[in-house]
């Protein structure tokens, strides 16, 4: 799935349902959207809205990388 793709569905889920208090990245492994993942993350707290991820941490192959990608996921988050 694009980023294009991702931030349009974070947009017509909240336009479709406007009392959604957080968007939940699920599904088989969300970080395997990359980019995606992080704009729509970004996309939903622009929103307003929390975010969570459900991830296994296949990603997370050292803590140096795991510490590097949650930044980038709660950087963006807080904007």
């Amino acid at each position: 799935m694009s980023a294009d793709q991702v931030c349009a569905y974070v947009d017509g889920a909240l336009e479709a349902f406007p009392s959604i208090r957080a968007v939940v990245f699920t599904g088989g492994e969300c970080f395997l959207l990359g980019d995606g993942l992080t704009q729509g993350i970004e996309r939903a707290a622009r929103a307003g809205r929390g975010t969570r991820c459900v991830t296994n941490g296949y990603w997370a192959t050292s803590r140096e990388a795991a510490e590097r990608r949650l930044r980038r996921a709660r950087g963006v988050a807080s904007r």
